[in-house]
């Protein structure tokens, strides 16, 4: 599993995309994959048609209000080997194994 370094929470992260206006979550996690590690995504990767892991709930906040929660997690496939080579380089970027998020 691919991890980017955020600096402003001075953390490493998964790739976090919102989804915008219409679009479906694997729209999202395909704009914000290319934008954050700049891929092309006509060629470089490509992202499962179907979330390996849906979570849907609902917060209710501080303020009793309720804001709807759904996460999806996909599966990226990166074309190539020095594409795959060049994030794994780049010291932004860690590898973590399944042991190592769990």
């Amino acid at each position: 599993m691919l991890l980017s370094w955020q600096k402003d929470r001075n953390r490493w992260e998964f790739i976090v995309a919102d989804r915008l206006n219409k679009e479906s979550f694997r729209e999202s996690v395909i704009h914000e994959v290319a934008w954050q590690l700049s891929l092309n995504r006509k060629s470089d990767f490509l992202v499962s048609n179907m979330a390996q892991l849906s979570v849907e709930f609902v917060e209710t906040k501080s303020d009793e209000s309720e804001q709807q929660i759904a996460v999806a997690f996909y599966n990226v496939h990166i074309y190539g080997r020095t594409i795959l080579e060049s994030l794994t380089h780049e010291h932004s970027n860690r590898w973590m194994s399944a042991a190592e998020v769990c």
